[in-house]
């Protein structure tokens, strides 16, 4: 990693020396079209330069703060901790404008207003199918609704991984989306798998 990062720095300064050489010998002459030509393509190999190295150096503090997130847990517990003290309901008013205080009692009260308001056997309704579609204000034809409720493909699954942003924070495995479409005609016949299984049955393979 102190290789390829000292070289992409390396290769980022001497675009701009290059670039800097260039714009001296064009202040003597702004009309030179071979010159203007070589500054043109000094921007653009600096351009990708810069583009590389800031690509390898978020890879590398993402890397970093995954291998040293461990340290932080004791911090990250106790903010956790504090988030749950602040966000626990110790107390709440009843439908008789009762004050229920017990945590058991807090959470039958929670469950039986949200079936009361939800439905049972004292709350049901008929529901007329015409009077919603009239307040609709698009309705799915019948291709639209034939795609929403067919397979998910193969490419389409590729289309979806590759449209991830190569520089995205790796997974647990370690590994980002540039690797896996770099590595794609080894790997990719697994991930889809994966994928795929996933969508028929709801388990996700490890």
């Amino acid at each position: 990693m102190q290789q390829q990062k000292g070289d992409l720095s390396l290769n980022v300064q001497q675009a701009k020396e290059f670039l800097a050489t260039t714009q001296e010998l064009l202040a003597h002459d702004r009309h030179d079209e071979t010159l203007l030509l070589l500054e043109h393509c000094c921007k653009i190999v600096l351009m990708k330069a810069v583009k590389l190295e800031q690509s390898m150096l978020r890879q590398r503090a993402k890397m970093q703060w995954l291998k040293e997130g461990d340290q932080c847990s004791r911090i990250f517990f106790r903010k956790v901790a504090t988030r749950r003290a602040t966000k626990q309901i110790f107390q709440i008013k009843g439908p008789d404008d009762n004050m229920i205080n017990d945590q058991e009692d807090i959470v039958a009260e929670f469950v039986r207003y949200f079936e009361t308001l939800l439905g049972g056997e004292h709350r049901e309704w008929e529901l007329n199918i015409e009077h919603l579609r009239s307040r609709a204000t698009h309705v799915l034809t019948e291709e639209e609704g034939d795609m929403l409720v067919s397979s998910i493909t193969r490419d389409e699954v590729k289309e979806a991984f590759f449209g991830i942003e190569e520089d995205k924070a790796p997974g647990l495995d370690g590994y980002s989306a540039g690797f896996y479409k770099v590595a794609w005609p080894i790997v990719g016949r697994e991930v889809t798998n994966a994928i795929l299984e996933f969508f028929h049955n709801g388990r996700l393979l490890k």
